[in-house]
C-alpha cells in the first residue's frame, strides 16, 4: 500500500512539472496567452512623444474625495464614473461634471461595464445618464469578467454597447482595460481607442491614454488616478464645438 502510494505522489509531480511548463509554453513571461495574435500598428502610441508634452488628467469617481477645485483648474482634461453595469449611478457624476464643465476643463464620462447584464441594457443606464453636451469620447471600462462569460459572450456584449454608443453619441467609445485584459479577450476586434490601465509600468498595447500612476495630487484627498494622454479625445470635431 506504501508502495502504491509512493507511486501515485510521484506520478501527480509529475503531471504537475509538466503542466507547468505547457503553461509557460503558452504563455510569455506575463503571463499573456502568445496564441492571441493581433495587429496594434494602427493604434496611436502614447510613448513616441517626449513626456513633458503629454496631456495630464484624472479619472475619478464618488470614492475620490475633492477638497478644492481650484486646484484643478490646471488639469488637461477629467473623466468621471456616470455609471456601473445595468441600474447603479454615480451619485457625485452630475454636480460634478457640471463644476468641471463650469471651470472649462474638458471632461468625459465612463460606464463600468459588468458581466452581470446585458449590453443592451447596461448602455441604455448609461445613456439615461450621460448627455451628448459633454466634450470627451465616452470611455467603456472592462476589467473583469467576474460571472466567467466566454470571449465570445463578452465581446457580443461588448460590441452591442458600442454599436449602441456609436448610434447614439455619433462616436466609438475609448475602451479602457489592462493590457492583459485587452490581449486575453481580443478587445482590438472593436476598432476602438484604448486607454491602458497598466498603472506604474508602460503598457503592452498601444494606447491614446495611460493611466500612469495613483498618487496624491493638489485638490483632492488621498490620492487619485493620474493619467497622461497623447491627445484629447474629443467627440466633436473643432470646428463644430
Amino acid at each position: 500500500m506504501k508502495k502504491t502510494i509512493f507511486i501515485t505522489a510521484i506520478i501527480l509531480a509529475i503531471l504537475s512539472v509538466a503542466g507547468y511548463f505547457v503553461y509557460q509554453a503558452l504563455t510569455d513571461s506575463a503571463g499573456y496567452p502568445t496564441s492571441v495574435a493581433f495587429d496594434d500598428s494602427k493604434l496611436s502610441w502614447i510613448y513616441t512623444i517626449d513626456e513633458d508634452d503629454l496631456l495630464k488628467g484624472l479619472d475619478l469617481s464618488h470614492h475620490n474625495k475633492i477638497v478644492n477645485y481650484e486646484r484643478l483648474k490646471d488639469m488637461d482634461f477629467i473623466y468621471h464614473k456616470a455609471t456601473e453595469g445595468s441600474t447603479f449611478t454615480d451619485p457625485q457624476f452630475k454636480s460634478r461634471m457640471k463644476k468641471f464643465s463650469d471651470m472649462g476643463i474638458p471632461c468625459g464620462a465612463y460606464h463600468f461595464f459588468t458581466t452581470g447584464s446585458s449590453g443592451k441594457a447596461q448602455f441604455n443606464h448609461f445613456k439615461s445618464v450621460v448627455s451628448k453636451d459633454y466634450p470627451l469620447i465616452p470611455v467603456l471600462d472592462i476589467e473583469i469578467n467576474r460571472n466567467n462569460w466566454s470571449v465570445s459572450k463578452l465581446n457580443g456584449e461588448l460590441a452591442e454597447w458600442i454599436r449602441l454608443c456609436e448610434k447614439h453619441y455619433g462616436v466609438k467609445p475609448i475602451i479602457y482595460s489592462s493590457s492583459w485584459f485587452y490581449v486575453r479577450y481580443g478587445l482590438f476586434q472593436h476598432g476602438c481607442m484604448f486607454w491602458s490601465g497598466d498603472v506604474d509600468t508602460k503598457p503592452r498595447v498601444k494606447c491614446v491614454i495611460h493611466q500612469q500612476t495613483i498618487k496624491p495630487v493638489a485638490g483632492m484627498a488621498g490620492k487619485v488616478d493620474y493619467d497622461v494622454a497623447l491627445c484629447l479625445p474629443y467627440a466633436k470635431p473643432e470646428s463644430s464645438r
